[in-house]
């Protein structure tokens, strides 16, 4: 995957079958697929008029999130939303924001608890949850009906001092508004629940201000959230 701030940058991509490369394309980049589309009309795509006018919309709220995240990074790329017929800004003065709400259950066991929720931007997006707890090697976390624990999933948790971190599988912008059952289980046993979505993250943070001014994390949730509303139009279309 590629992260937000990174889709102008070109990169190589290589279609590959097994250890044989059947083709190569040099100096693609993500903002470049996207003002090809941009190009062609609805008949050249074979969609509808309603479909078309949807996807251009997805593709003006992705460059903009895209945008956002470099902001938010103080990453120095190419400005992606300089593309022909770009939409005014979504995210300001009109912007109608998440209403998803996070519910988070006390725990039952005064050793081991849930303390944090939080989303991570990156080539995927991911719920983190910060875990307090005696001893890690009793512990579970389980996501809808998939359960990770730190002996079989090493990589779904990192340490940090007398803490450590669970990080869910990557959310795509169709599953922003999804409403993940997430339980913290002690030998197996459900000591505490959380419902818990990206979208409950963004209206956590959308309103944030800084010298009566959007911070730019609240810009960034923006831009997310609204590029997570039109893929979810765009692929109901």
């Amino acid at each position: 995957g590629v992260a937000p701030q990174l889709m102008g940058d070109a990169i190589k991509v290589e279609l590959m079958s097994g250890e044989e490369v059947l083709y190569t394309k040099e100096n693609f980049s993500v903002k470049a697929y996207c003002e090809a589309i941009l190009e062609k009309t609805y008949e050249d795509l074979g969609i509808s008029e309603e479909k078309f006018a949807a996807m251009n919309t997805l593709i003006y709220n992705l460059l903009q999130y895209g945008d956002a995240a470099q902001t938010y990074t103080g990453y120095a790329g190419t400005i992606l939303t300089d593309v022909a017929g770009y939409a005014p800004d979504t995210i300001g003065e009109g912007y109608i924001g998440s209403t998803a709400e996070k519910s988070i259950g006390a725990s039952s066991d005064t050793n081991h608890a849930f303390t944090g929720a939080n989303v991570l931007y990156d080539n995927v997006n991911r719920i983190v949850l910060r875990i307090a707890t005696s001893d890690i090697s009793k512990i579970g976390v389980k996501v809808d009906d998939t359960i990770y624990t730190y002996a079989e999933h090493p990589a779904s948790f990192k340490q940090s001092g007398a803490e450590y971190y669970f990080y869910s599988g990557g959310i795509s912008a169709l599953q922003f508004d999804k409403d993940y059952q997430i339980q913290l289980l002690v030998e197996g046993e459900t000591v505490q629940t959380i419902m818990y979505s990206v979208n409950a993250y963004f209206r956590a943070k959308q309103d944030q201000m800084e010298s009566e001014a959007l911070t730019n994390m609240a810009k960034l949730c923006r831009a997310a959230y609204v590029y997570g509303v039109s893929a979810k139009t765009y692929a109901a279309k």
